[in-house]
């Protein structure tokens, strides 16, 4: 029947068919496009905020992680989750925006050209669609809570998932510890957890009836829009006489319009997800950008001249200092000067502020009272990461990278030859446990380890240039496991000596070092500890008689301060010395 009433039907048919035909393969190919753009924007961009991030993060003072808001859980969930959420302010989520925006905004205009009227009253209309996703957004923004309580000192005001992932992070890493108490200690565990979980729970239920309602209107005003729209044009058509095929176009147009705004309502929320992800990682990074260098890496005009310590006198004057933690001094007004080479245990009760110094040293934490020189230069002259290049420093317990024996050697100087590495294992009396793991994979042919293709071919390299070339054994390929879990705990302490001497430092830490150590492998340490600190200035905290016996000088803290001095001999003969009475109660 329309081809009998328009001869030329079949044309406008085949044209406007054809146009849309066209119009899908461009829309396919521009989505196609614009979807690879912006997610390689957005994937970029989370690369990048995850390495400023990590930068700030890792640039910190040891005193920045001592804050019970920046537990493991909650940093490590800032890397996944908050990080992944930025997506939604520069990738697909703005375009979908602009692209809906625009859609409705080109809808309202053709209306105009085909049937003005009935678009000049819609548009009065247009307000009450925006209005539901406006009122949407704000529902959301208001029921985030700002990042700055990522800086705030009371732990109730944290994010309840903040909270909770805390205890979820001291639990995994401290899961023996949780176990081996029993069960009932696993139960009231996840008692806590669960009712930790229980505010956000209830925060969530109170907002989905919000949101509910609020969504809702806004897919219910986009219909009603619809439904207005057609009565709109029936009255137009048959009142005011109205061509149909114009006021179709018009309604068809503004039905589209309706439609593609949706969109923009259902982005909403993800974008305010984002802008709260945003304001606690920016908090992060743009705290670490304030903070001035001379403080925080201790550059000075003329570091260059004082970037490497030459010789490793160290001295201590009128040291004092407590944790941001605490109220109580660790050390009060400390004193001591320590000669280039020399050997100096610190001995004392726990907390007697000896593992402080070990840190403060080593600019894990910044004092205020008093100074630190080494080799006369003030300690916050030096250049932080070279400072820290030039000590030696061997916690009490030691942590293993899960890579292999090797990898977590040259982790102290990745630079390191094959004879360094030899050289420094057997200074720590690792070797013979090392060689030993490579007789065990000898025996199971299936585990062994394999040389790269290319290192077999540039070893066959050195043999026909007659070039002698020390070869590590197998044992050195051996992976430590998650924190060194499939070593024991003596063969953790002294890989762990190999990565402080590997760097060749000028002075030498040992805190507890040897406390993990057995009485059968404590004497033949003890000898190759003396070499390994010949030339070096060292200092030593121990509870072992053997280690300390043979140091040029003992110093005895109590309660942050110096009660006596002298040599080992000199105060074990006094029976009315501190370090007398301490002597019955350590170790042989």
């Amino acid at each position: 029947m329309l081809g009998r009433l328009s001869p030329t039907f079949v044309n406008s048919r085949n044209i406007w068919c054809g146009g849309f035909v066209a119009l899908a393969v461009g829309m396919g190919i521009f989505e196609y496009i614009n979807r690879i753009l912006h997610s390689q924007l957005g994937e970029n961009l989370t690369l990048g905020i995850r390495k400023k991030l990590f930068s700030s993060m890792i640039s910190k003072n040891i005193e920045w992680f001592d804050k019970k808001e920046r537990a493991p859980g909650i940093l490590s969930g800032m890397f996944q989750e908050d990080v992944s959420q930025l997506k939604g302010l520069t990738s697909q989520t703005y375009a979908l925006i602009l692209e809906a925006t625009v859609c409705l905004l080109i809808g309202i205009a053709l209306s105009f050209l085909n049937t003005w009227k009935m678009a000049l009253v819609t548009r009065s209309v247009v307000p009450f669609l925006i209005l539901g996703g406006m009122a949407e957004q704000i529902i959301f923004w208001n029921s985030v809570k700002n990042s700055t309580k990522q800086v705030k000192d009371n732990e109730d005001q944290l994010d309840p998932y903040d909270r909770a992932n805390a205890l979820l992070s001291d639990i995994i890493i401290n899961y023996k510890t949780v176990i081996s108490l029993g069960e009932k200690n696993v139960e009231f565990l996840l008692q806590k957890y669960q009712a930790l979980l229980e505010e956000p729970k209830r925060i969530g239920i109170k907002q989905a009836h919000i949101s509910g309602i609020i969504y809702g209107y806004s897919q219910c005003i986009r219909f009603l829009f619809v439904a207005f729209i057609f009565y709109l044009s029936s009255i137009f058509i048959f009142k005011y006489n109205d061509e149909p095929e114009d006021t179709y176009v018009g309604v068809y147009t503004l039905f589209i319009a309706a439609i593609g705004s949706g969109s923009l309502f259902s982005q909403l929320p993800s974008v305010s997800k984002s802008k709260q992800s945003a304001n606690k990682i920016f908090e992060i990074i743009e705290t670490h950008k304030k903070v001035k260098k001379d403080q925080r890496y201790g550059q000075v005009m003329n570091y260059q001249q004082k970037q490497i310590i030459q010789q490793g006198e160290i001295e201590f004057r009128n040291l004092s200092f407590k944790y941001p933690s605490r109220d109580k001094k660790v050390l009060n007004n400390f004193s001591l000067k320590i000669p280039m080479g020399c050997k100096v245990a610190l001995v004392g009760h726990s907390g007697s502020g000896k593992s402080t110094i070990a840190n403060l040293l080593l600019r894990l934490y910044d004092y205020e009272e008093g100074s630190i020189l080494i080799d006369g230069n003030n300690l916050k002259d030096y250049d932080v990461k070279l400072l820290r290049n030039s000590i030696g420093y061997v916690m009490q317990e030691p942590l293993l990278f899960n890579i292999s024996i090797k990898e977590n050697i040259i982790y102290g100087n990745s630079e390191a030859s094959d004879d360094q590495i030899k050289e420094v294992a057997e200074m720590a009396n690792a070797l013979q446990f090392i060689d030993d793991f490579s007789e065990n994979q000898e025996h199971n042919p299936s585990k062994a380890f394999k040389l790269p293709q290319d290192q077999v071919m540039h070893e066959q390299q050195n043999e026909d240039q007659n070039i002698d070339t020390t070869i590590l054994s197998q044992g050195f390929s051996k992976k430590c496991g998650l924190k060194g879990s499939l070593l024991s705990g003596g063969q953790k302490q002294r890989i762990a000596i190999a990565r402080a001497l590997i760097k060749d430092p000028k002075i030498l830490i040992l805190d507890e070092a040897t406390s993990a150590l057995d009485e059968q492998s404590q004497e033949s340490f003890n000898i190759a500890l003396e070499k390994a600190m010949i030339g070096r200035t060292s200092i030593v905290i121990a509870h072992r008689l053997s280690t300390i016996r043979n140091c040029d000088w003992i110093c005895v803290l109590h309660h942050g301060k110096m009660v006596e001095q002298g040599t080992f001999q000199g105060l074990s003969d006094d029976e009315d010395s501190y370090f007398y009475k301490l002597k019955s109660g350590m170790e042989m």
